[in-house]
C-alpha cells in the first residue's frame, strides 16, 4: 500500500509541478507512461511531456517502451512547434526501427500538418493507410487535412470511416462531431451546425460554449459569442488551450473591448504551457489590437512580420491597417504611392472571396483544433 501511495502521489506530482515530491516518493516506468498520457491527452501541457518523456528514456527497456515514449514525445515537439528537433526524432525511430513504416508515415503526416504543409502531410498519411495503418485517428487526420483545403466531400468520407471504426469510443466521436460542426459552418448549413454543438454539451462542456461562440461569432452576435467563450474560460478548470484564448481576444477586439483583450493576449504571451508556439496567430491578433486602437502605423509594422502571407487573414489584416494608416497619417508621396499599390492589389484579391468564407477562414485561421 506504501508504494501504491508513493505512485499516486508522483504522478500527481507532476500536475502540480512539486519537484521535493517527485525526488522524495517510489515510483515505477509505468508512472512515467501514465504521467505522460495524462499530460497529454488530459492537460495537453506539452513542455512537461518532453519533459517527462526525457525521464522514461534513460529506463525504456523494450522496443514497445521507446516506441511509447517517442511518440508522445515526438508529437510533443510538434506541437510546440519544434520542427527540426521533431523530425530528428522520427529519424531516429525510423533507423532504429522503433515503430513500423506506417506510423512513421503518419507521424511525418502530423508534422506536416502542424507545419501548414496540407497536400504533403495528406501523402504522407495515405501513404500510412497503404502500409496498412487504418484505425480511427488515421481517419480524423485525413478527415481534418481535407476539411482545411476545402474539400469537404472528402472530408466526410474520412469522419465516416472513423465513427464506423470506433463506435463507442467517446473521445473518437467527440472529436469527429466537432470537426462536422466546422464542416457545416463552412457550408454554411447553420441548422446542422447548431443540432451538432447541442450533442457536444454532454461530451465537452468547454467545447460546447467554445462552439456557441464562433457559431454566434460567425453568423449572429458578437455579444453572445462573447458571452459563451466567458463561459468557456470559466470552466476550462484555469488550463485554457490556446484556441480559446485567441478566439476570445478575437472576440474583444470585435467588440472594441481593447483592454481586455491586451490582457488576454499578454496571458497568452506569458505561459509557458505556450511558449513561443502559434506566432503568425499572435502577431496577427497584435496587428488588430492595434488597427482597434487607431495606432496604424504599428500594424502595418505588425503586419508585416506575419510570416506566411499566403492567408487570407493576412491579406485581410494588411489590407485594413495600410487603409488606416493611409487615412491617417502623413506620409512622403513615394511611400504613400507604394502602400497606396498594395492596398489596391490587395482589396482585388479580397473581392473575390465570398464574404462568409472569408469571415470564417479568418476565424478558423486563429483555431487549433
Amino acid at each position: 500500500r506504501r508504494l501504491e501511495l508513493h505512485r499516486i502521489l508522483y504522478r500527481v506530482s507532476w500536475l502540480i509541478n512539486d519537484k521535493k515530491i517527485q525526488e522524495r516518493v517510489f515510483y515505477l516506468f509505468n508512472d512515467l507512461i501514465k504521467t505522460i498520457k495524462t499530460l497529454y491527452d488530459q492537460e495537453r501541457n506539452y513542455p512537461k511531456v518532453i519533459e517527462v518523456s526525457e525521464i522514461a528514456l534513460t529506463q525504456c527497456k523494450s522496443k514497445n517502451d521507446y516506441e511509447t515514449v517517442l511518440t508522445y514525445k515526438v508529437k510533443s515537439l510538434i506541437h510546440q512547434e519544434k520542427w527540426q528537433e521533431a523530425s530528428q526524432k522520427i529519424t531516429l525511430m525510423k533507423d532504429n526501427d522503433y515503430v513500423s513504416s506506417r506510423d512513421i508515415y503518419y507521424l511525418q503526416g502530423f508534422l506536416n500538418k502542424r507545419k501548414g504543409t496540407i497536400p504533403d502531410a495528406i501523402d504522407c498519411y495515405i501513404d500510412s493507410l497503404n502500409c496498412g495503418r487504418k484505425d480511427a485517428p488515421l481517419f480524423r487526420e485525413l478527415g481534418h487535412c481535407y476539411y482545411l483545403i476545402e474539400k469537404y466531400e472528402k472530408a466526410q468520407y474520412y469522419i465516416q470511416k472513423a465513427l464506423i471504426q470506433q463506435k463507442n469510443n467517446q473521445r473518437i466521436n467527440f472529436y469527429m462531431l466537432d470537426l462536422q460542426i466546422q464542416i457545416s459552418m463552412a457550408l454554411e448549413d447553420k441548422v446542422n451546425a447548431q443540432e451538432s454543438i447541442e450533442q457536444l454539451k454532454e461530451l465537452d462542456e468547454t467545447r460546447y460554449y467554445y462552439r456557441k461562440s464562433r457559431f454566434e461569432f460567425l453568423f449572429g452576435d458578437k455579444n453572445k459569442a462573447d458571452e459563451h467563450i466567458s463561459q468557456a474560460l470559466k470552466i476550462c478548470n484555469g488550463n485554457p488551450r490556446f484556441e480559446l484564448l485567441s478566439h476570445a481576444c478575437h472576440c474583444k477586439i470585435s467588440l472594441d473591448q481593447v483592454e481586455d483583450a491586451q490582457t488576454i493576449l499578454d496571458e497568452i504571451d506569458q505561459s509557458p504551457k505556450f511558449g513561443k508556439i502559434n506566432g503568425d496567430i499572435r502577431t496577427g491578433l497584435r496587428a488588430k489590437l492595434m488597427i482597434a486602437r487607431k495606432r496604424f502605423e504599428q500594424a502595418v509594422i505588425l503586419s508585416s512580420e506575419i510570416i506566411d502571407k499566403s492567408t487570407k487573414p493576412y491579406k485581410t489584416i494588411r489590407r485594413d491597417a495600410l487603409k488606416g494608416y493611409l487615412d491617417n497619417c502623413v506620409l512622403r508621396d513615394s511611400a504613400r504611392s507604394k502602400f497606396s499599390e498594395e492596398c489596391r492589389k490587395l482589396d482585388i484579391e479580397l473581392s473575390n472571396i465570398d464574404k462568409m468564407k472569408l469571415s470564417l477562414e479568418l476565424d478558423e485561421g486563429l483555431d487549433l483544433d
